[in-house]
């Protein structure tokens, strides 16, 4: 049985619901799905490179409008100033690690707040964390208390920001388009493994997949730089290895 394109489509909607992402992030990443498989035209020579260029414009211009609907809606006049800022986000989890947040001497040093941080991690609580903490010490004053008015998480990460407010911008364009070319990367080894029906890597670019996706609809990085999406991929990586090892061995 050969999968169509929408046939893949409804297979990643399903997974994304039973990992646990979000319903309002469908949209999105219904746009950012079809990125990965005009890539994998274009390369395999039944898409021009222009066309390709040219949809992607197109589809990142739809995906404008809906973000910026849906920021003047609930942000109002601060909406255009925090999209900005969110283009040069990057999740903080990935450098700043629950566990290093303790370093911090004004942090508290307390068994509770330990167990929030984990909790928060899986997604369990919304109780200020490390990050928070951390965020109050080194975002400017102007910036944190326009954040901290409009009830924007700090724990979703702002490092980006810092650089981009610090005039590293370069820096932060060099990221975001190493990211892109990881997403696609994957994107394209996702289709080229599912036509080959090899769905331990299937599964593991899909998980990789989502995550890129989820970065590049939404700026930050929480998606791949989690417990739960690095243990799947770990996971995933061991079962490939075993299955190659015992590939190898020949029995007597």
């Amino acid at each position: 049985m050969k999968l169509n394109i929408y046939g893949i489509w409804i297979i990643s909607l399903i997974y994304m619901i039973l990992m646990g992402h979000k319903f309002g992030q469908l949209l999105t990443l219904t746009y950012v799905f079809f990125l990965p498989i005009l890539s994998y035209k274009a390369l395999n020579k039944t898409l021009s490179i222009n066309k390709l260029i040219f949809l992607f414009i197109f589809i990142v211009f739809l995906f404008s409008i809906v973000v910026r609907a849906y920021f003047v809606r609930v942000y109002g006049d601060y909406a255009m100033d925090i999209i900005e800022q969110r283009i040069f986000s990057m999740e903080g989890q990935v450098t700043y690690t629950a566990i290093q947040h303790y370093f911090h001497n004004e942090l508290p040093n307390t068994y509770n707040q330990f167990i929030n941080e984990v909790k928060y991690v899986f997604g369990m609580t919304s109780s200020p964390v490390g990050m928070d903490y951390l965020m109050e010490k080194i975002m400017p004053s102007e910036l944190l208390s326009t954040y901290q008015q409009l009830q924007v998480k700090l724990a979703q990460g702002y490092i980006g920001i810092l650089l981009y407010l610090y005039h590293k911008i370069f820096l932060v364009l060099f990221i975001h388009c190493l990211f892109i070319g990881s997403y696609f990367f994957v994107g394209y080894q996702l289709l080229k493994n599912i036509f080959k029906f090899d769905f331990i890597l299937v599964f593991l670019y899909l998980k990789l997949y989502f995550s890129f996706a989820v970065y590049y609809a939404q700026g930050y990085t929480d998606a791949i730089f989690n417990i739960k999406a690095l243990l799947f991929v770990y996971i995933l990586l061991l079962v490939y290895m075993i299955r190659k090892i015992f590939k190898k061995v020949t029995i007597l």
